[in-house]
C-alpha cells in the first residue's frame, strides 16, 4: 500500500487533503534537508578550522623543539666553556703552589 493510500486510510482524508498534506510533508522534507545541508557545511567548516589549528599546533611544537635544541646546546657550550675555565685556574692554582714548594 503507497504512503498516500495508508495516509488516506489512517486518518479518513478526502483526496484533496491527501494531496495538500502530501504537499506539506514534501515541502517540509526539502527544507529538512536544506537545514542539514547547511549544518553540514558548517561542520565541514568547523573541522576544516580546527584541522588547520591543529597544523598550526604542530608547526608552533616543531619550531619550539628547535628552539630547546638551540638552547640546550648553548647550555652545554657554557658549561664546557666553565669547566675549560675551572681546570686552568686548577692548574695555575697547582703551579703556583708547585712553584712555592721548590723554591
Amino acid at each position: 500500500m503507497s504512503g498516500m493510500r495508508r495516509l488516506a486510510c489512517a486518518r479518513r482524508l478526502t483526496p484533496r487533503q491527501i494531496r495538500s498534506e502530501y504537499q506539506r510533508l514534501l515541502r517540509v522534507t526539502l527544507a529538512d534537508i536544506k537545514k542539514v545541508e547547511a549544518d553540514i557545511k558548517k561542520w565541514e567548516d568547523y573541522i576544516k578550522e580546527l584541522e588547520e589549528s591543529l597544523q598550526t599546533l604542530g608547526d608552533d611544537a616543531q619550531q619550539a623543539n628547535v628552539d630547546l635544541q638551540n638552547m640546550m646546546q648553548k647550555q652545554q657550550q657554557t658549561l664546557t666553556t666553565m669547566s675549560h675555565v675551572s681546570k686552568m685556574l686548577h692548574d695555575t692554582a697547582m703551579a703556583v703552589l708547585r712553584a712555592m714548594t721548590f723554591n
